[in-house]
């Protein structure tokens, strides 16, 4: 009996490390308050993240969009390749909104659109619009 719980337990945590590994889309979340009301965003903050960001998503569940982290502010430039959702895009410096833009869906627009910062940033908030 003993080894019959013993092989379920390790069954059961094998699903699960297998169930975390095959989920290419689990990002870690964090609250960020933004105009004065706490959300939550997926988090990007590796090169490979911070290009992906919102790309082939077409729904978001328990999140309002996500923040990129960057190490330095700088100049950024974003675009709606493969991007399915409206997004309010927020510029910060310093946890601070330095600027707001909106990037439509390439369903919407049709074409690339691309919105560049209106200086250095050094966290960009996508906030998709419902």
């Amino acid at each position: 009996m003993r080894k019959i719980i013993l092989i379920l337990g390790i069954m059961i945590a094998v699903a699960v490390v297998i169930g975390t590994l095959w989920n290419p889309n689990q990002q870690q979340v964090m609250e960020y308050p933004l105009n004065g009301i706490k959300k939550k965003f997926l988090v990007a903050k590796t090169a490979e993240e911070w290009k992906k960001g919102l790309m082939d998503y077409r729904q978001l569940d328990g999140v309002d969009g996500m923040i990129f982290i960057f190490p330095q502010a700088e100049l950024r430039t974003f675009w709606n390749k493969n991007t399915y959702l409206d997004l309010q895009i927020y510029w910060l410096r310093n946890h601070q909104i330095i600027g707001q833009s909106f990037l439509p869906s390439i369903e919407r627009s049709k074409e690339y659109i691309y919105v560049r910062s209106p200086g250095p940033v050094d966290t960009v908030i996508e906030e998709a619009k419902k």
